[in-house]
C-alpha cells in the first residue's frame, strides 16, 4: 500500500465491504441567508434565537424565510454558524449621508473613508437599519452642560475633562462622551432609546485606561460597539482639532463648534435587492475549511439545486458533515396533485451523494416579529432532528420516526403525502415529511441521497462513520511524529479498540476488528514515514420496514400447539 501525502497529515478512507463481508460535542449547523443587519460574508456563531436577532436583526417580510429557517434549527440546537450574504447594492449608512459598503471587520480595515463624504461615523453593518442610528458626542465640559446635550446628560456620571493618563504626560482636555441612540426606534421599537455609551474615552491615540487597555475613542468604539465604526475625526471650519495625536504635552482642541454636542444622524443605508443563488453558493463556500469552522450539518434553506449541489460538494470534501435540502417551494406549495412528479424532477438536478439528505416539504410557520404566517422549508428541522438525536442518544441513531423525527413549530405542511406518494419519494431517496392525527408532524425516512446499494444509504450509518473518523482521526493526530515502531502501533490499537467497544456498547456497531502491525506496516511503509491502520466495523442498521403477521385461529386451539 502506498501513502501519498504532500505534507505531514492524516488520510482517512472508507470502504464498503458489506456485500463481500457479511465522542461528539454539540451539533453545529451552518446556514446562509438574507438578513437586515450583521456582518456580510463572515460566518458568525449564534447560540439562540435571541442571539440571532442581536447579531442579524429581527426579520422583515422580505427576509423572514431565511431568518425563520435559521431560527428553526435553534429550536433543536444551540450552535449555528450563520452567514449573511447581500446583493451588491447593500450599503452601510454614514454620518455624511453617502452610503458605503463595508461588509465585515476585515473589509473595514481596508476601507478608506472621505471625511467630507462619509462624515465621522459609519454604521457597523450594511442595511436600512443603520439609518435609525444617531451618534452624539460631548467633547468637553462646556458641551456636556450645553442645552444641546440635555437629552443625553443623564446617561453619564460626570463631565469630560482631563484623564489621569494625559495629565501625567502634561496633556489636557482629552476626555469625551459618546452616546449611540436609536433615533427612529427601528432597532429597539422606542425612538430615542440609548443603544450604548462610551464614557470618558480619550482623544489621545496612545491613551490607556485603568486596565491598561486602549482608551482611545477610535479603538474603544471599533472594538466594542455593536452599531457603529469610526470613519473620521470631526471636521471644523476655522479652529483645527488635534484628535488622534499622542497625549504627551498635547492640549486637545475641539474645533469652533466643539462647545456644543456633535450630533450625527446616519443615513444612506440600503438593504439591497433579493440575493441570488450564486450569492448563496458563495456564502456556503465560506465554511469549506473544516479546520476553521467545526460544522456537523449544512442547512440549504430555500436554496435551489445549485445551492444544494455546492453544499454536497463541501460535505464530501470535508467528510465530517452532511448537507440537508428541501425541494423548491413551487414544487409543494399550491401545487396540488403534482408534488411527487415535480419533486422527482427536482431530485434529478441534485447531485447524488451519501453526504446529502433530502426531504419532501415546506411548513407554514408563524413569524412573531411581523405577525404573519410564511412558508419555510423543513430542511432546518431535519438538521434539528439530527441535533436532537446527537443530544439525546448518539449520532449513529436514526433521526427519523415519531420520537426522533418530530418536526417543531409547524402550523401545517404544504402537502401531506399519502402512503403511495411516500413510497414513491422513498424510492428516489427523498425522505417524506408528513402529519398524522395524534402523532404530529414527523420526518418519516432516514435515507441519504444516493440510489446505490451501500451501507451508507442510511443517515445513521453515514453519521456513524463520520463520528468514528472524527474521533479516531483526532487520536491519530497524537501519533504524528511519534516513533514509528511496534510500541506506537500497539498503543494506537489499544486506543481505537477501547473507543470502538464504547460505540459497540452504545449500539452503534455489531462487531469490529483493528489491524495495525507489521502485516500492513511493512518496511517500505515504515521507511517512507507511513503509518497504516485498517479498521473493520459492522454497523447497526435502523429498522425501516416492519411486517406484522396476524393469524386468526379456532377458539379451541391451544397457542402452544400452533407452529411459528
Amino acid at each position: 500500500m502506498a501513502i501519498n501525502l504532500q505534507s505531514p497529515g492524516i488520510k482517512i478512507s472508507e470502504r464498503d465491504q458489506i456485500a463481500s463481508v457479511g465522542s461528539v460535542g454539540t451539533t453545529t449547523g451552518a446556514s446562509v441567508g438574507e438578513f437586515g443587519w450583521g456582518p456580510i460574508d463572515e460566518p458568525t456563531l449564534v447560540t439562540s434565537e435571541s442571539d440571532l436577532v442581536k447579531k442579524f436583526g429581527a426579520p422583515t417580510t422580505s427576509n423572514n424565510v431565511d431568518f425563520l429557517s435559521a431560527a428553526a434549527f435553534m429550536a433543536y440546537s444551540a450552535s449555528q454558524y450563520v452567514t449573511r450574504v447581500a446583493e451588491g447594492t447593500a450599503v452601510n449608512a454614514t454620518a455624511g449621508g453617502t452610503g458605503i459598503l463595508v461588509k465585515n471587520d476585515d473589509a473595514y480595515e481596508g476601507t478608506v473613508f472621505a471625511a467630507a463624504t462619509h462624515g465621522t461615523w459609519v454604521a457597523r453593518h450594511a442595511g436600512v437599519l443603520g439609518n435609525s442610528i444617531k451618534v452624539v458626542m460631548a467633547a468637553n465640559s462646556t458641551a456636556y452642560l450645553d442645552a444641546s446635550f440635555d437629552s443625553y446628560r443623564d446617561f453619564f456620571d460626570v463631565a469630560p475633562g482631563t484623564s489621569d493618563y494625559a495629565s501625567a504626560l502634561g496633556g489636557s482636555d482629552d476626555e469625551l462622551h459618546i452616546a449611540v441612540i436609536d433615533e427612529d426606534g427601528e432597532i429597539t421599537g422606542v425612538p430615542g432609546s440609548l443603544l450604548e455609551k462610551f464614557e470618558l474615552v480619550s482623544k489621545a491615540s496612545d491613551a490607556r485606561g485603568i486596565d491598561s487597555g486602549s482608551n482611545y475613542y477610535v479603538s474603544v468604539v471599533n472594538n466594542e460597539s455593536q452599531y457603529i465604526r469610526w470613519a473620521a475625526h470631526p471636521e471644523t471650519t476655522t479652529i483645527a482639532i488635534n484628535w488622534g495625536t499622542a497625549a504627551n504635552g498635547t492640549a486637545f482642541t475641539d474645533g469652533d463648534d466643539g462647545n456644543v454636542a456633535y450630533d450625527d444622524s446616519l443615513s444612506g443605508g440600503l438593504d439591497g435587492t433579493a440575493i441570488t443563488a450564486s450569492e448563496r453558493i458563495a456564502g456556503i463556500d465560506l465554511i469549506a475549511n473544516k479546520f476553521t469552522f467545526d460544522v456537523d450539518v449544512i442547512i440549504c434553506g430555500q436554496g435551489d439545486a445549485t445551492v444544494a449541489n455546492k453544499a454536497i460538494a463541501i460535505a464530501e470534501a470535508r467528510k465530517d458533515c452532511v448537507a440537508v435540502f428541501s425541494p423548491l417551494k413551487s414544487d409543494v406549495v399550491a401545487n396540488a396533485g403534482s408534488e411527487s412528479t415535480d419533486i422527482a424532477t427536482w431530485a434529478d438536478t441534485v447531485t447524488r451523494s451519501t453526504y446529502g439528505i433530502a426531504d419532501s416539504n415546506w411548513k407554514y410557520a408563524y413569524d412573531k416579529y411581523n405577525d404573519v404566517y410564511v412558508w419555510v422549508p423543513v430542511n432546518a428541522d431535519v438538521a434539528g432532528c439530527i441535533a436532537r438525536v446527537d443530544a439525546n442518544l448518539d449520532p449513529w441513531f436514526s433521526p427519523a420516526g415519531y420520537d426522533n423525527g418530530r418536526i417543531l413549530n409547524s402550523v401545517r405542511l404544504a402537502w401531506n403525502p399519502a402512503e403511495t406518494e411516500r413510497d414513491a419519494l422513498y424510492k428516489i431517496s427523498v425522505n417524506p415529511v408528513f402529519s398524522q392525527p395524534g402523532r404530529g408532524t414527523v420526518l418519516f425516512g432516514d435515507k441519504t441521497f444516493t440510489q446505490k446499494k451501500t451501507t451508507f444509504s442510511r443517515i445513521n450509518v453515514r453519521r456513524l462513520f463520520i463520528t468514528m473518523q472524527s474521533v479516531i482521526g483526532d487520536s491519530a493526530g497524537d501519533v504524528l511524529f511519534d516513533q514509528n515502531d511496534a510500541s506506537t502501533r500497539q498503543g494506537f490499537v489499544n486506543i481505537v479498540e477501547a473507543y470502538l467497544r464504547s460505540v459497540q456498547g452504545g449500539r452503534g456497531i455489531q462487531d469490529f476488528r483493528v489491524i495495525c502491525d507489521e502485516t500492513n506496516n511493512p518496511d517500505e511503509i515504515v521507511s517512507a514515514n507511513g503509518f497504516v491502520c485498517d479498521i473493520f466495523v459492522q454497523p447497526t442498521f435502523s429498522v425501516n420496514f416492519i411486517q406484522l403477521n396476524f393469524t386468526s385461529v379456532a377458539g379451541a386451539a391451544a397457542f402452544a400447539e400452533i407452529g411459528g
